[in-house]
Order: structure tokens, then C-alpha cells, then sequence
């Protein structure tokens, strides 16, 4: 609830303030940087998808429990499944690979990259401040 309140307050305040306060026209240096951040920012997010998977397969079929069950194997047969598109199994023995090699929060950084390019874009100050707040929280 005191997150919530916190949140709600930090809204109301740039409510009030954000057409007022200095108004900076952003340079071509400045969209330009915004561009390199923003797709630095999105390049990142691309980065943390999780592995993709053909979502149907087939596997063993589960044993009948009843007395006439079979117990030779060779006479299962196998079923349809069907699974998540997205594979989420963890596997310990692979590397560290992508952005977690750089950074132990890869999605704050990327969060905070696409704030700054946005940041950089926008004219009004009080704006801008409040667009980079995601790097005060990744850094």
C-alpha cells in the first residue's frame, strides 16, 4: 500500500509540473542519441525472450492402471502432447550467455536505456527527469 501511495503521489507531482519548468528543443546530437539508446534499450529487451519450442510432440502414453495393463513395453504406444510454446526449463550446466555475462539485471539496464533515449527526445525538463528515473533503480 506504501508503494502504491508513493507511486500516486510521484504521478500527481508530474501532473502538476509537466508543461511548466524550462522547455529545451532537442538538437540533432540529442535525437541522435536518443535513437542510439532507445535501440539499445530494445535490443536488450529482445535479449531476455526465453527459448521458443514447437509446442506439440509426441511422448510416451501414460500406463493404464487397471488389472489388464501390459506390462511389456513394447506394446506402448505413443501420444500427442502438447506443450508451452516458450521453454522455461532450467538447464544448470549451460553458460551464462547474453546480456546476464554483462550485467545481473539485464532488463533494469534495457528498462533504463529505452528511459534515456526517451529522456533525450523530449523537450520539457521536468519530462526528461522523470523519463531517466529508470537508471536511478538499474544503477
Amino acid at each position: 500500500t506504501l508503494s502504491t501511495l508513493a507511486c500516486a503521489m510521484i504521478a500527481a507531482g508530474y501532473k502538476k509540473v509537466r508543461h511548466s519548468g524550462p522547455i529545451v528543443a532537442p538538437s540533432r546530437v540529442r535525437l541522435l542519441a536518443a535513437f542510439a539508446l532507445q535501440a539499445a534499450g530494445l535490443i536488450g529487451a529482445s535479449q531476455m525472450a526465453p527459448k521458443l519450442q514447437i509446442p506439440v510432440g509426441y511422448g510416451p502414453a501414460e500406463p493404464s492402471s487397471g488389472p489388464s495393463a501390459s506390462a511389456d513395453p513394447s506394446t506402448s504406444s505413443s501420444k500427442l502432447q502438447v506443450k508451452c510454446p516458450f521453454d522455461f526449463t532450467p538447464t544448470p550446466d549451460s553458460p551464462v550467455y547474453g546480456l546476464n555475462r554483462v550485467s545481473r539485471h539485464p532488463g533494469l539496464w534495457s528498462f533504463a536505456f529505452l528511459g534515456l533515449g526517451s529522456a533525450a527526445a523530449t523537450a520539457s525538463v521536468p519530462q526528461a527527469l522523470c523519463l531517466a528515473g529508470p537508471v536511478l533503480v538499474a544503477a
